[in-house]
């Protein structure tokens, strides 16, 4: 350090993660802080007057997350007075004296370390074993945030999300281009998570249509659950999908919205912010509208992929309509979502209504449960389980749209016996909003029944289903019915719900 500073005088010296030094150490530096010479043991003496000396420290980082009273964690946030209170009581006074000035650094948060990650993807597509390939790589909004789950660590900084990234992504990835397990030729790569894990779907553009969509009239029209359902690829679908993109950017672009957006950033700059009761309401609000850019930066990209998907076969406009309708559909309710200020968590049980001991309605409590399970999947949302020894389970649904859609499922769901005109299977449908802002996260099968308690349960029936030779769904509370049981259970009540009311309920 002496002779590179004799030789330089005009330097930035950096000291990193000084606190790990012997206090011998410290006591060295105090005559560079003092009068800004500095001599080793032969005598050479440094001149540091013209130098930026900075000194790094991760002292007070954790201290927030001491213990509390007994044995609970303490709930109190990062603040700068506990970065100061620890390195007063690790530095000497004197030594704290000659600092010109302490800099106090804010946990990363999440919307940066979003783009952190966007940097990083960016930096993969330009590999050489993806670069070289004719390949369109789109990463769904599922697959950012699993990532960001992952990967997001406020106290340990973005190493965790280079390991998620390693981990979760790239390691699967290398070993389906080693073994070779993937199409020739271009290919649409679509990466997505179910929750557990990353998924990446190849879609040949060139490849032949599927028979058998459904028109228009089966599925009330040109809507966005209709074409989820059946995309046919057609100048109507895509001036559709094209009116629906308008209007919700239009809804992104609003004074009020992007008013709201600031105001939030403005609280979440406050330099008091870690010691206010209602941070954790703010952190939640602004992750909300974080997870609506992402999905909105989402359907863009795959909007400008479709809007020049007309040079490919039907099969590439039909894949990428119903994926854009598909994120369209999620974006909608996630400013939904925002505006009702609905919970972004759902838990929900399906539990006998009555006859609880007999095996048949238990086996239709599951079957309902799975198709609530099939469901969340379906709409990209990320989906936990709670179970207990002999009993049903209760899932907890994380995404947009998650809490209102289940809601109007609370209540009777009645299976009838075609072969009998009195015997049927009551089960009842029980949802509850996730836990509030800042509130002990559902860790277990007690906590989620414990808030399940609390929701009053449900009596009026919300949709009745006929088995056998001529199936039928009636859906009581919204008025519509279909003879696509197999379609219903397999989680699409929510797409079929919708085109049906919008032709009328038949």
């Amino acid at each position: 350090l002496i002779d590179r500073v004799r030789k330089q005088p005009f330097s930035v010296v950096l000291l990193d993660e000084f606190e790990k030094a012997h206090s011998n150490c410290w006591d060295l530096f105090l005559q560079m802080f003092d009068d800004g010479r500095l001599s080793d043991a032969a005598g050479r003496e440094a001149d540091f007057r013209h130098c930026f000396i900075i000194l790094t420290s991760n002292l007070g980082a954790t201290a927030h997350r001491g213990l509390g009273v007994g044995f609970r964690p303490g709930q109190n946030g990062f603040g700068e007075d506990q970065v100061m209170r620890t390195i007063a009581q690790t530095f000497r006074p004197e030594f704290i004296n000659r600092l010109d000035k302490i800099i106090v650094f804010q946990p990363l948060s999440r919307d940066l370390m979003r783009n952190i990650l966007h940097k990083e993807l960016a930096a993969i597509l330009d590999r050489r074993g993806l670069r070289e390939r004719s390949w369109a790589v789109e990463w769904e909004a599922s697959a950012i945030e699993f990532l960001l789950d992952r990967g997001f660590s406020p106290e340990m900084g973005a190493r965790p999300l280079t390991r998620a990234i390693d981990q979760q992504l790239l390691a699967p990835l290398a070993a389906t281009l080693v073994e070779h397990r993937f199409p020739e030729g271009d290919q649409f790569l679509f990466v997505r998570s179910n929750g557990k894990a990353i998924e990446v779907e190849f879609v040949d553009p060139d490849a032949e249509p599927v028979a058998g969509a459904a028109s228009d009239e089966e599925t009330g029209g040109l809507t966005l659950p209709s074409i989820i359902l059946h995309p046919t690829g057609s100048s109507d679908e895509r001036a559709s999908l094209s009116a629906v993109w308008r209007e919700l950017g239009e809804r992104l672009s609003q004074p009020d919205w992007q008013a709201a957006g600031e105001q939030l950033r403005a609280a979440l700059a406050d330099p008091e912010l870690w010691s206010r009761p209602d941070r954790h309401r703010l952190f939640s609000a602004l992750e909300l509208r974080e997870r609506a850019g992402e999905v909105a930066r989402g359907a863009e990209r795959l909007f400008k992929r479709y809007a020049t998907a007309g040079k490919h076969a039907d099969r590439a406009s039909r894949e990428l309509a119903a994926r854009l309708a598909l994120q369209l559909f999620s974006l909608r309710h996630g400013l939904d979502d925002i505006d009702a200020d609905a919970p972004v968590d759902a838990l929900v049980r399906v539990e006998p209504a009555m006859d609880a001991d007999n095996s048949d309605i238990a086996a239709w409590c599951l079957r309902l449960t799975g198709m609530y399970r099939q469901w969340a999947g379906k709409r990209r949302m990320k989906i936990k389980e709670f179970t207990t020894h002999g009993g049903l389970p209760v899932l907890r649904v994380t995404g947009f749209g998650a809490f209102r859609t289940l809601q109007a499922e609370a209540g009777l769901h009645v299976l009838d016996d075609p072969a009998s005109d009195s015997r049927r299977l009551v089960a009842r449908v029980v949802v509850a909003g996730g836990p509030d802002a800042g509130a002990p996260e559902v860790q277990g099968f007690a906590a989620a029944a414990r808030l399940l308690s609390g929701t009053p349960a449900a009596t009026a029936i919300v949709r009745r289903y006929r088995d056998g030779a001529a199936p039928l769904v009636r859906d009581v509370a919204h008025g519509w019915r279909s003879g696509r049981l197999d379609a219903v259970l397999a989680g699409d009540f929510d797409l079929i719900g919708a085109a049906r009311a919008a032709a009328g309920g038949e």
